[in-house]
């Protein structure tokens, strides 16, 4: 998996190194780290799907987001009240304090060779997410990574992956098909309020599933 868009070509990034974020950097200014977030305007107006009883957007340009780079991305919050990179401005919106965000607005998402996580927080409150591209080199995915994905309808896991955090996928009303990678061992409580998830096969390498983990879920088949 690589970077189909103008190395160059992006509109505002955010850089990773030694698992800390930067500022925000605009286009036109250099932006290196062992990981770059770089987000591309396509240059469509979208308004994104409202994350229900905190916030509305308004209409706004559609983003692409790339990450590339190598190495452990550090993590977008610590479930506290503490957000990095993108996601400060998505806590910022949440509090009332800003009305300027940008993850609403990317309708895709592409991690890149090379990539070893996707961090805790790090799509969340994506609402307008649909497409997402993951490389063989992730091994773990983050607690709430996908959490309020209200758009996001299918997604493949590839098999690398070998751990789910918590509320990965919490709050995707719209999920109605997910591939689980085949090492993972235990499915946690991670499909909470995936109201369109009908259908799911478990993988055998599957030991453990949590008390809580299709909870509000529309399931009416595992296999």
């Amino acid at each position: 998996v690589t970077n189909p868009y103008d190395p160059e070509g992006w509109d505002v990034a955010w850089t990773c190194t030694d698992e800390t974020w930067s500022d925000m950097i605009n286009s036109g200014e250099v932006a290196e780290g062992d990981i770059v977030a770089k987000f591309y305007k396509t240059g469509n107006k979208i308004t994104p799907p409202a994350i229900p009883d905190i916030a509305t957007f308004l209409e706004g340009d559609e983003y692409k987001l790339v990450i590339e780079g190598q190495g452990n991305m550090g993590i977008l919050s610590d479930q506290s009240t503490t957000f990095n990179a993108w996601q400060s401005q998505t806590f910022e919106v949440i509090m009332g304090s800003s009305t300027t965000c940008i993850m609403p607005y990317v309708t895709e998402v592409i991690i890149c060779d090379g990539i070893t996580n996707i961090s805790d927080n790090a799509l969340a409150f994506g609402t307008s997410l649909k497409n997402v591209t993951i490389s063989e080199s992730v091994t773990n995915i983050g607690k709430s990574a996908f959490s309020m994905c209200l758009s996001l309808a299918s997604i493949k896991i590839p098999n690398s992956v070998t751990n789910i955090g918590l509320a990965a996928f919490s709050l995707c009303t719209n999920l109605s098909s997910i591939t689980l990678p085949n090492r993972m061992t235990t499915i946690g409580d991670m499909f909470e309020g995936c109201s369109s998830l009908k259908n799911i096969v478990i993988p055998s390498s599957v030991t453990s599933i949590g008390n809580n983990a299709f909870v509000q879920c529309g399931l009416e088949k595992i296999s």
